[in-house]
């Protein structure tokens, strides 16, 4: 704790974020290697681990923060605008005050001095949720986040693309405070951020990215949950929350995993030469990368090849007459 305060009593607009460690489910035993220390975000606005060079002892900053574990000043708190009160339960609150934190001529900071342990659960005792938390209620935060911290065209043409449509018994609701929030105390633009807090994200190019969705079969909808990086992804349930199941194509064919584009480690779905299945591999320019949606809803690589649902789970490139 003494190295948070310590942090935050002399930093002006300074949040002071601690190295969070991991507790065994199981054993409880401390688990140095599992941590989160940098953070950045996708254009999805799920959070991404940063490998940036961590000082032993000297702060070093983040673009954001994982969102409950912080300090500050108290003053600071309230001068910029405590919690957005109309978000509900939990998520999107951590990118809303980070990007309100160094946008506002404040900044975020690991401490590394400073260490929290965190027990997560193991997928042996994870059974779903501990407590039901619809998935739009935390797109819907998010979308409050970047509606009024990001400005256009990320704001209206870009970011809101990436998620699912809110029901209409659950809309966005009314921003007009936090608007006011950031007029009053904001200082920098969002490419500012981008440019200068955050330079790993890269931003898309607005002119080639042609589609945005799922891509949906009889059987289920392509999806990268525990993708085997050798085969690449296969069908699953949809669930209509994108996330997973967010696929991007480009005018240049490339089909882009929607959770890791303009990151570091952005993806795509390629079939290497002479093979009739998928596999992930960083994005490039090349034959491997070509894909085209055809007007009867089809998507066909450079090979000439088809995607196809084969199975329940399975999907494959095969004739294109095959359905």
């Amino acid at each position: 704790l003494e190295p948070l305060l310590a942090y935050a009593s002399v930093s002006y607009r300074g949040f002071g974020i601690p190295i969070v460690l991991s507790i065994d489910a199981d054993t409880f035993d401390y688990d140095l290697g599992h941590r989160i220390g940098t953070l950045g975000f996708s254009w999805g606005l799920g959070q991404v681990h940063l490998s940036r060079n961590v000082d032993k002892v000297a702060p070093t900053a983040t673009p954001i923060m994982a969102g409950g574990l912080f300090a500050v000043m108290r003053s600071t708190f309230h001068e910029l605008g405590d919690y957005d009160v109309s978000m509900r339960i939990y998520g999107g609150e951590e990118t809303e005050i980070s990007l309100r934190a160094w946008m506002s001529g404040g900044r975020l900071d690991l401490i590394p001095c400073s260490n929290v342990f965190h027990v997560f659960r193991s997928p042996k005792h994870w059974q779903g949720q501990a407590y039901r938390v619809p998935g739009d209620e935390i797109h819907r935060n998010k979308l409050r986040a970047a509606m009024v911290w990001m400005d256009p065209p990320y704001s209206t043409k870009f970011v809101p693309k990436l998620f699912p449509r809110l029901p209409p018994s659950n809309p966005i609701g009314d921003l007009s405070e936090r608007v006011a929030v950031r007029k009053r105390v904001g200082i920098h633009d969002f490419q500012w951020y981008l440019d200068t807090v955050y330079p790993e994200l890269k931003a898309p190019d607005f002119d080639d990215l042609r589609h945005f969705g799922a891509f949906r079969a009889a059987k289920g909808c392509l999806d990268t949950y525990e993708t085997n990086p050798s085969h690449g992804p296969d069908l699953y349930p949809c669930h209509n929350e994108h996330g997973s199941q967010l696929f991007l194509l480009t005018g240049k064919g490339k089909l882009i995993f929607g959770d890791t584009l303009g990151t570091a480690d952005e993806k795509c779905v390629v079939v290497k030469e002479g093979a009739i299945t998928m596999s992930e591999e960083k994005c490039s320019q090349g034959e491997q990368n070509e894909w085209t949606y055809t007007p009867d809803r089809t998507l066909q690589h450079r090979s000439g090849m088809c995607l196809l649902a084969l199975a329940s789970t399975v999907a494959s490139l095969g004739d294109c007459d095959a359905g």
